[in-house]
């Protein structure tokens, strides 16, 4: 049994950005393992490490060679290949064309005939081979960000590349990446940057972790968050630890130590989510809170080295947090000293956007929306004056110098603010709120003020958007335009009684754009367009998604309800009836005007009047079921009228000379078909 080995790729590179390595590991995880299913090289599965300046793939059990194939060639039949048991020229040359001796030819009969084949047996690629090419298209095939190109500007990589180690057990892998080739050298962290002679793929891990590079950033994350602990339970707290940033920091450092850093206890009377951005967002600290839950005058830095480091480190990263501190401090303790009147006169000096005017004519459409939404009686009563107020102090926290300092607290710095100023609760709730959910995921707003208020913002945003034609191509999406309309679908998914209409008419005219039909529609078919992605990334299929918003979307709730009731009732066996039933209504009835009043008598034939008294009960039941979403009750008792349509269809002619009763049994048929499509255009399935 042939010995099999460990294989190894290491990619060194100058440190990488956090966020750009796990695309990256996922990139050369499913590459690797592709390159070697398809070349037949087995392996285990293969791991995929990285740290900032190092991309690593460790494949384990490799053997010396891919699997032995056998590819049989199908030639001439029997009786011309051979005869009286010698082989003729034709043998000879179909053996020659294949590479093949006529002796390795073997006969094989089919339903038909004899026939002979060549069989071609590849014992496999070398090991070392196979692996040269599947690193390098590993490599190659990581789709980053953004590429840099560095020196001469031959090659492009996220940033470049100083060194390549691949082994194969103790033999070096042939590679090359960016200009620099493989050997079995490698580096330690950026500390302690010492040489490493690699001297097999079974000895790398250990090589290089003995430098004090941790290879696995989840085992970097568990140091983290085990190292946090210690510190802060000899002070009596609890670290803060956003999974996110966690998550970051660890792809920030290659040995992971903590340090316990101060603050002065003065600074913690700037609002909490200023103090704690100013540690995550801009500093990767992690705050830290006390026994009663605030914030505790602490933070905790990750620094990449090890303990013995850390005293070295502390000063200067309380230096540089005291320094953010102190700024935003003086930022709050003068913004604190603005009215909302203040505010409101240099919104009118800040442009929006070129062609929607300055932030107080966004402030002033986003009034006229909110306004006529109250009076329509779509926000409840009691939270309609809030409303009104929330939207005239929506935007006045971006004309202050903690935003200006601090953009990724526009919004919340509002509400604190609004606390200062003497508002109520729920204004200051709703102006924190009024920017979720964040990129069109993420959490909702959690107060009924703060939802109305988000939804206000998002359509004024998608409107004037489309007037300023500011909608991406592709992918693209500069102007969170898509973004925006994910929110506004979520949104709306919450307000069952709301309708798109309700509130795209108030933002055109408050745009000035009530008459544009053709904006209007623009619009409605993008909203539809991003509730229908948002369903099919739901699990959906595309025909039910696309068959039910093709009756309308203008409820969100209520097409999601029948997307969801459509899919469960399309596996359950009266489906077919219905189908069937609808289908041959539909072909026969789309030549019809569906009939206004239904009389059952009017039918000269039995099969006629039974049919008709079939759909009157059907129209019974949709009255009762159709109004209270149960579409599944309505799509049971549409299956049951296929007994009386087949009767129907199978026994009466419909197409008869005689016009007014061609029309009168074509309205039934017609009158059937819209009231079986009203939820969902059946036509958009297959088949």
């Amino acid at each position: 049994m042939e010995t099999t080995r460990d294989a190894v790729l290491e990619i060194g590179t100058a440190e990488l950005p956090a966020s750009y390595i796990p695309g990256a590991v996922d990139d050369l995880r499913s590459a690797i393992h592709e390159e070697l299913e398809a070349a037949g090289l087995p392996h285990r599965d293969p791991t995929v490490w990285a740290t900032p300046r190092r991309l690593v793939v460790y494949i384990p059990g490799v053997p010396p060679r891919g699997e032995e194939t056998v590819e049989e060639v199908r030639g001439p039949s029997e009786s011309v290949a051979f005869q009286d048991g010698q082989p003729t020229r034709a043998a000879e040359g179909f053996a020659r064309s294949q590479g093949v001796t006529v002796e390795d030819l073997v006969v094989r009969q089919d339903e038909k005939a004899a026939y002979v084949y060549a069989l071609k047996r590849d014992p496999g690629g070398v090991a070392t081979e196979i692996l040269a090419d599947a690193f390098s298209a590993a490599a190659n095939s990581i789709n980053f960000p953004r590429t840099m190109r560095w020196g001469t500007g031959e090659h492009a990589f996220a940033r470049p590349v100083r060194w390549l180690a691949a082994l194969w057990g103790d033999q070096v892998v042939p590679v090359e990446l960016a200009g620099i080739r493989s050997g079995r050298r490698s580096l330690g962290p950026r500390y302690r940057p010492a040489d490493i002679e690699v001297a097999s793929a079974e000895q790398y891990t250990a090589a290089v972790e003995g430098t004090g590079v941790v290879l696995d950033p989840e085992v970097r994350s568990r140091m983290i968050v085990d190292a946090c602990g210690r510190l802060t339970d000899g002070i009596g707290g609890t670290p803060v630890i956003a999974p996110e940033l966690l998550r970051e920091v660890s792809f920030l450092v290659e040995y992971p130590s903590v340090l316990l850093g101060s603050i002065p206890e003065d600074f913690l009377e700037v609002p909490r989510i200023v103090i704690e951005t100013a540690m995550t967002s801009h500093l990767r600290f992690f705050p830290v809170e006390d026994e009663s839950g605030g914030l505790a005058p602490y933070f905790l830095s990750v620094i990449n080295g090890t303990e013995d480091m850390v005293p070295h480190v502390r000063p200067g990263n309380e230096l540089v947090l005291n320094s953010r501190l102190a700024d935003a401090r003086f930022f709050w303790e003068e913004d604190k000293r603005r009215t909302p009147e203040d505010c409101a006169r240099e919104l009118g000096s800040v442009v929006f956007h070129e062609g929607l005017g300055s932030l107080a004519d966004r402030t002033d459409r986003m009034f006229k929306m909110a306004t006529a939404m109250v009076e329509a009686g779509l926000v409840p009563s009691e939270d309609a004056d809030q409303l009104l107020r929330a939207v005239t102090l929506a935007k006045a926290d971006l004309v202050t110098l903690m935003v200006s300092e601090f953009p990724d607290l526009q919004g919340r710095m509002g509400g604190e603010y609004a606390r200062v100023w003497g508002e109520p609760e729920s204004v200051c709730r709703a102006l924190a709120e009024q920017y979720l959910p964040p990129g069109g995921a993420g959490e909702l707003p959690e107060t009924s003020v703060g939802m109305w208020l988000s939804l206000i913002d998002k359509v004024d945003h998608l409107v004037g958007g489309f007037r300023a034609s500011l909608v991406g191509t592709g992918s693209e999406d500069p102007y969170g335009m898509r973004r925006a309309a994910t929110a506004i679908a979520r949104i709306l998914g919450t307000l069952e009684e709301v309708k798109l209409h309700d509130v795209l008419t108030p933002a055109l005219d408050a745009h000035g754009a009530g008459e544009d039909a053709g904006l209007r529609e623009t619009i409605l078919d993008f909203l539809t367009r991003r509730l229908a992605r948002m369903m099919t990334d739901e699990g959906y299929a595309p025909e039910v998604v696309s068959g039910v918003l093709a009756r309308g979307p203008e409820r969100v709730p209520d097409a999601w309800e029948r997307v969801r009731q459509v899919s469960e009732f399309l596996n359950r066996p009266e489906a077919e009836d219905m189908l069937v039933a609808w289908r041959r209504c539909h072909n026969l009835g789309a030549g019809g005007e569906a009939l206004e009043t239904l009389d059952s008598e009017e039918f000269p034939s039995r099969e006629g009047r039974e049919l008709a008294a079939a759909l009157e009960s059907l129209e019974s039941n949709a009255s009762d079921s159709l109004p209270r979403g149960d579409y599944l009750g309505f799509f049971s008792a549409a299956a049951s009228i296929r007994g009386p349509v087949d009767a129907f269809l199978d026994a009466v002619m419909v197409m008869v000379p005689d016009e007014e009763l061609k029309a009168l049994r074509l309205g039934l048929l017609a009158r059937i078909d819209e009231l079986i499509s009203a939820p969902m255009d059946w036509g958009e399935l297959p088949g």
